[in-house]
């Protein structure tokens, strides 16, 4: 999946990075995001 991170070697800051797909643990929920606006 794409991420967007913070990074101080860009100088925006932020980085499109790839990472690994996130888990949940027990009394936590994954909740699936299609879209934002900043």
């Amino acid at each position: 999946m794409l991420a967007l991170a913070i990074s101080s070697d860009s100088p925006s800051r932020l980085n499109l990075t790839e990472a690994d797909e996130p888990n949940c643990n027990a009394n936590e929920a994954l909740v699936a995001i299609h879209a934002i606006s900043l």
